[in-house]
């Protein structure tokens, strides 16, 4: 197995701050959706719909890409939310999805901007593709791994950076892979992996695999979609005998869904007749 290591994989982006009297209107704008995330308006920055009403125009400032984090000459803000406990002063990006000041590490949860678990800037070294760790504990995008009790060993795998090892642990993001061996296991293709005893995916230990005979079998689209159909039959057929209903609604289920979905829904209601098909599609769409 290879480890992260290569200055390519590790390679920084430079961003920076930037006024927000320096965009066009006053106003950032997103891209995707055009919304406007920050503007000045009645002379009151904006984040959305909200006001925030201590934040000073002359000094604030959105760092370059993002549409949340910003600050003025007194706090930083995460949206329209004033955060008063971080050093404005040393705030800055770290490395990939985290923030840092000289006391903490940061990581920014859709709404929110909350400092990591383990409350040490200083030891604080970033990984690749949300991994990271400080002497305290191991975390995927934010989100301490339970299972790392040496935090300082972890290692992402360059194969497939789902995937990261330890001293005592394989991991998939922050799930520990169920007694997995060290010495043995190997990272297959397509998130599969293997060790003297077990088969697993992502994080899932496959149940009674037999090591010698177990492949991975690859089927084409047009292969999958015979399967389905012949899946889709099978309940069809189960659907009518237990619970008497109609072609009538089973087609208008496969011609409003497509074939997966409208197997989950008569899946549903073979499995539990007591309800009606009509408000057991309802409450699943």
């Amino acid at each position: 197995m290879t480890l992260v290591g290569s200055p390519e994989r590790n390679r920084k982006t430079i961003m920076s701050w930037k006024k927000l009297t320096d965009f066009p209107d006053n106003k950032v704008i997103g891209k995707e959706y055009n919304i406007t995330y920050w503007k000045i308006e009645n002379n009151k920055i904006w984040h959305q719909w909200k006001k925030l009403m201590s934040a000073d125009i002359e000094s604030f400032e959105i760092y370059e890409n993002t549409y949340f984090i910003a600050r003025d000459k007194n706090y930083i803000y995460h949206a329209w939310s004033k955060l008063s406990k971080i050093n404005r002063n040393t705030f800055k990006k770290a490395e990939g999805p985290y923030w840092k000041d000289e006391n903490f590490v940061y990581f920014e949860y859709e709404t929110s901007l909350k400092p990591l678990k383990g409350l040490d800037a200083k030891s604080f070294k970033y990984l690749e593709n949300g991994f990271a760790y400080d002497k305290n504990y191991a975390y995927y995008y934010g989100t301490y791994i339970r299972s790392c009790k040496q935090p300082t060993t972890l290692e992402v795998l360059t194969e497939n950076n789902f995937f990261a090892k330890d001293a005592e642990n394989i991991y998939f993001e922050s799930a520990a892979l169920k007694n997995a061996d060290l010495e043995s296991w190997k990272l297959l293709k397509n998130s599969y992996s293997k060790d003297k005893k077990s088969i697993y995916f992502m994080k899932h230990k496959l149940p009674k695999v037999d090591l010698k005979t177990w492949e991975r079998i690859y089927i084409n689209h047009t292969q999958k979609i015979k399967i389905g159909y012949i899946i889709w039959l099978g309940l069809k057929k189960m659907l009518i005998q237990k619970n008497g209903m109609k072609n009538v609604l089973l087609k208008s289920i496969i011609n409003k869904h497509s074939l997966q979905q409208s197997v989950k829904i008569i899946r549903v209601l073979v499995l539990k007749p007591k309800f009606s098909a009509f408000y057991k599609v309802r409450k699943i769409y």
